[in-house]
């Protein structure tokens, strides 16, 4: 029994842990060997025995049944052996995809994936979500997802393909194990179960669907691929009409009460700043937002992609438009001084900018790591060592809700879902395009 800070007693019960059966102890062991041939690309059996510490008939047991699967391929012999040369195997998730898409203010995107986590597809359309509202959006990204689908598989689609789980990144705060937009404040989205949504539209497949912000996504992916992958402590700052965090902290997500945190857009930096999309003033989004930053400089609010928006600024700057160059200085600036405040708090090995941030990256660094030397109170390595730029620049979260579906086969590789056909893109987006 404790005393909890308010006066109240708190009775703290001990659970035992169950034995584990023999399913989970088979489920483990599947995991185990898939995740060493992700990791090593190609081994025999007796090389995953050597490396996971099972014994080469429990290995050869669990090849069996991935080989089953379809998820496990035998590709030749491995040479350079004593005694009898062993079977090589690699992973065979040619069949198995993965669907990422984010759906923001301007734009959807959808990308494909396969179990290695290669990327077979992607496209990205322009949209305007604030004035198509959730169910049209919905219909337009679940065409599109058919269309990806179709792209990644090519002729060949007679065979089928199982679709291993949908992840769906938005821009705001998301109940992710209800499947609920809380609060979207730049589409104007509250209390949406686009969960359900989603799975009206995808009704033809029996996959996991996972809805998620869209910064959390994005940091899953950084971690999972790019130059920092296996960071395990990093922040991810995706920038676009509205700007979100990302945290990991010790390889987990820092989700908060309610998948609350992260929402460092709104962290106050100016507070007779201008008024922000959520209602108040001097948030980080209304000075470093997409948005914030074209409106002095007569950009573009047409529903256009971010990377279209941006492209007459970068056009400006590679002339030396000097009005330009101030702007693109002065983002950097408070761009340095919001992830300044995140190292402060925080202490990430790395800040990774996402987004529309990467299109500009060769104009705002040098201001970001002037503001930053001034800043950041404690840090081990030099400041311009403190801020990276996905290489994935506007996909990142689609990327990441990707990888996130295909860690769930890795994590229980028998749940891979039955075929389907896609012969057509409807089959993938079953009442999306006919609803």
């Amino acid at each position: 029994m404790a005393v909890t800070p308010h006066g109240r007693t708190q009775t703290t019960l001990v659970v035992m842990p169950r034995r584990a059966d023999s399913s989970e102890v088979r489920r483990n062991n599947l995991e185990v060997v898939l995740r060493q041939l992700a990791m090593s690309k190609t081994a025999s059996r007796a090389e995953i025995a050597s490396a996971t510490g099972l014994t080469r008939a429990t290995v050869s047991r669990l090849v069996a049944e991935l080989l089953e699967l379809r998820l496990v391929r035998e590709s030749g012999r491995a040479g350079n052996q004593l005694g009898r040369p062993g079977t090589r195997l690699e992973l065979d998730g040619r069949h198995v995809l993965a669907i990422g898409a984010e759906i923001n203010v301007d734009a959807i995107t959808a990308v494909v994936h396969d179990l290695s986590g290669a990327e077979r597809a992607r496209r990205r359309h322009a949209v305007d979500a604030a004035g198509l509202g959730p169910e049209l959006s919905v219909r337009r990204l679940a065409e599109l997802c058919g269309q990806t689908v179709a792209d990644a598989v090519g002729p060949e689609s007679s065979a089928g393909v199982s679709i291993a789980g949908i992840g769906v990144a938005i821009p705001g705060i998301v109940d992710s194990p209800r499947g609920v937009i809380v609060d979207a404040p730049n589409m104007r989205w509250r209390e949406v179960p686009l969960g359900l949504m989603l799975r009206g539209a995808f009704a033809g497949l029996d996959a996991p669907i996972v809805v998620d912000n869209d910064a959390n996504f994005g940091a899953l992916a950084e971690y999972w691929c790019g130059p920092y992958a296996g960071t395990a402590n990093l922040v991810y700052i995706i920038g676009e009409v509205g700007i979100g965090g990302g945290i990991l902290v010790g390889g987990r997500l820092l989700l908060g009460d309610g998948g609350r945190a992260g929402e460092v857009g709104h962290m106050c930096v100016d507070p007779n700043g201008p008024l922000c999309g959520c209602g108040r003033r001097g948030c980080w989004e209304a000075l470093v937002g997409l948005n914030a930053f074209l409106r002095p400089l007569g950009g573009s609010s047409d529903a256009h992609r971010p990377e279209i928006r941006v492209k007459p600024v970068l056009k400006r700057a590679m002339q030396g438009d000097r009005r330009v160059l101030d702007a693109l200085d002065s983002l950097g600036a408070w761009i340095g001084l919001g992830v300044a405040n995140i190292v402060n708090v925080l202490g990430p090995e790395i800040v990774i900018l996402g987004g529309y941030f990467t299109d500009l990256a060769e104009w705002i660094l040098p201001s970001i790591h002037r503001t930053l030397r001034e800043r950041v109170m404690i840090v081990r390595q030099p400041a311009d060592q403190l801020v990276a730029v996905s290489t994935l620049a506007f996909r990142g979260a689609a990327v990441g809700a990707a990888l996130h579906a295909i860690d769930g086969v890795m994590s229980n590789p028998s749940r891979v879902p039955p075929p389907v056909p896609v012969l057509e893109p409807h089959a993938i987006a079953h009442a999306g395009a006919h609803r």
